[in-house]
């Protein structure tokens, strides 16, 4: 029985479909680097780069981390995100450098996929 009077039943069913493997091929990313970030000052995180597919930035300390995509100088005042404690950050699709500062003293893992 159709869902919506008037338009016509699906051609395959649930078990139809379900039976029917299908093979999916998705470019494979591979991680790049895996550091650590711990500044004071304004830093740059990670260099531009053209071929990254994703990044993750983990704050695992109880101090703010400041972050700032882009080129300038990341603050509290001048940022883009803003880690507490045991966040994460994922990003997908942005290739442009990335800035930090942590108020104060604090340190997180930084993942780069290409």
């Amino acid at each position: 029985m159709s869902v919506f009077p008037g338009t016509p039943e699906p051609g395959l069913t649930n078990a139809e479909l379900r039976a029917s493997p299908v093979s999916v091929t998705a470019p494979l990313a591979s991680a790049a680097s895996v550091t650590t970030f711990s500044s004071t000052s304004s830093s740059q995180i990670l260099g531009s780069n053209a071929n990254r597919k994703a990044v993750t930035i983990f704050n695992s300390t109880p101090n703010v981390l400041y972050v700032l995509l882009g080129s300038g100088t990341a603050s509290s005042s001048n940022y883009s995100f803003a880690l507490g404690e045991k966040e994460l950050l994922s990003l997908t699709g942005i290739t442009t450098a990335i800035q930090g500062i942590y108020a104060t003293s604090g340190t997180a893992s930084i993942t780069e996929l290409t």
